[in-house]
């Protein structure tokens, strides 16, 4: 029996990896994204094998000799899994408490039932010792008794051979059970180990065949289109980062060196997770979408520029419309009396907001830059006549550079300091005191914020807190963008 529930919960376990495995190769939701996701201290891949090798050890186990049903009870594993995928199935439900939860279960359980398994052996062991050892000192009973009465031994063990047969067949069959038990080993020897092995490759393989059936017929779907939010499931393009949520410092200490007075007063401030673009919008970008380059320098690999506030927006809603997406924004109005409201509800492609910007740009840090105290011209583009605290002159480029080729921060994103000002949705205003929680800026103004300075820019506007504005209206060839789509339906 114990068996039989150790190879149920296996099977179960390996269906439910390969099925959102698969959902996962073919871009579209998975519940085992959620999982992992939501894991800050196992990655991707080694919560893949974790989740892989345990049942295929199960299954292994299930073919020894080995009675407990103790050790039936970590196919729970499978019950918590199908749990786990059930509510994760589009409704944001935090995963964190039941990843850990049933992998600590498979742990004990796993411990306790090898901890009975071993104790089952030994009382095993001691229980066929026991009629060993009475048989034992029968025989050595029976043998001193041959040596003393040698004449009488064969009359006595004749007499009651013909008597018991009879009437021991129908009930006890002593001698049959001592002759089945010396036929059987052979044959079970010779059969069952192949019948084990084959076993052993078929179950696997037929999860694995299960699992995918399972998704082609039941999980390859669209959800429901809700009449306010429109989640369309899609794969996240190659060029964007997860940014996991949390919560940070915001601003500039007073005592930071090159400081303004608008980066304070420094606050805590929680934001939600995203998806954030590891480069800005190139060029190539630009005219695929838009239709035309309004760069000054010009090359496909070379961020755009010479883009104003408004034109960020359109091309955000455009791209969003190309590739089957809710456009974020609303746009009422002509030229600069243009209107724009923020469709929250919408999955589309986005400015991030001011907050979102310098979360991710420090990733995790707290110094100037995510480089630390200071930033030289081989780790970002800007002007390096002009650096950092006075520290050691560098190389002024004049203009911008491909994306990606100086070092990423630490989740991935490049540019962060320098190259192109990167337009924010937020209006530029004072920053409130207090905690705050997903901020949007302040609910009036005209200016919007850049933020991450460029080519053209001295040292200490790089920084990490450093807080530019225009009007949206605004062009010039240190001017950029770089989007943001939602963690939301994704």
């Amino acid at each position: 029996m114990g068996k039989i529930i150790i190879g149920i919960g296996a099977f179960v376990q390996i269906i439910l990896f390969f099925t959102p495995m698969a959902e996962n190769k073919l871009g579209t939701f998975s519940g085992w994204d959620i999982v992992t996701s939501k894991s800050p201290y196992l990655t991707d891949t080694e919560l893949m094998w974790v989740f892989l090798l345990i049942p295929v050890v199960l299954l292994i186990c299930a073919f020894l000799k080995v009675k407990s049903i103790v050790l039936g009870l970590t196919s729970i594993m499978g019950l918590a899994a199908i749990c786990i995928w059930i509510f994760g199935y589009g409704d944001g439900w935090n995963f964190l408490p039941p990843t850990y939860i049933t992998l600590f279960i498979y742990i004990v359980l796993t411990i306790v039932a090898f901890a009975v398994k071993n104790t089952a052996v030994i009382k095993t062991a001691e229980n066929t010792g026991a009629p060993e050892a009475v048989n034992q000192s029968g025989q050595d009973s029976e043998q001193l008794s041959d040596t003393t009465h040698t004449t009488e031994q064969p009359a006595v063990i004749q007499e009651p051979v013909p008597v018991q047969t009879p009437e021991i067949k129908p009930a006890v069959t002593e001698p049959e059970p001592v002759k089945h038990n010396d036929e059987t080993p052979p044959v079970k020897s010779r059969q069952l180990p192949n019948k084990k092995i084959l076993l052993a490759v078929l179950i696997p393989v037929a999860a694995v065949v299960l699992g995918l059936l399972l998704f082609f017929i039941f999980f390859n779907r669209q959800p429901a289109q809700d009449e306010q939010t429109v989640y369309a499931i899609q794969q996240i393009p190659a060029n964007f980062v997860h940014i996991p949520g949390g919560t940070f410092t915001m601003g500039s200490p007073a005592g930071e060196p090159g400081r303004d007075s608008d980066e304070g007063p420094q606050r805590q401030v929680t934001v939600s997770g995203f998806y954030l673009g590891k480069f800005q919008v190139t060029q190539q970008e630009y005219e695929e979408v838009m239709g035309n380059n309004p760069s000054h320098f010009r090359g496909s690999n070379l961020p755009v520029e010479m883009v104003n506030w408004f034109d960020a927006v359109e091309y955000c809603n455009r791209r969003s419309r190309n590739e089957g997406l809710t456009p974020v924004y609303t746009v009422d109005g002509t030229g600069n009396n243009r209107t724009v409201t923020w469709n929250t509800n919408a999955n589309g492609y986005r400015l991030p907001t001011e907050a979102e910007w310098e979360y991710a740009c420090r990733a995790g840090t707290a110094t100037p830059f995510f480089t630390g105290n200071n930033i030289t011209t081989t780790q970002a583009n800007y002007n390096g006549n002009d650096p950092y605290n006075n520290n050691a002159r560098g190389e002024s480029r004049e203009q911008t550079t491909p994306i990606g080729i100086f070092p990423a921060n630490g989740w991935g994103l490049h540019d962060m300091h320098g190259n192109v000002h990167e337009w924010c949705w937020d209006r530029y205003g004072d920053y409130p005191g207090g905690p705050q929680t997903d901020p949007t800026g302040v609910s009036s103004g005209i200016n919007r914020v850049l933020r991450g300075a460029s080519w053209f820019s001295s040292g200490r506007f790089v920084r990490s807190a450093y807080r530019a504005n225009r009007d949206p209206s605004y062009q010039s060839n240190y001017v950029g963008f770089r989007l943001v789509l939602q963690s939301d339906g994704l």
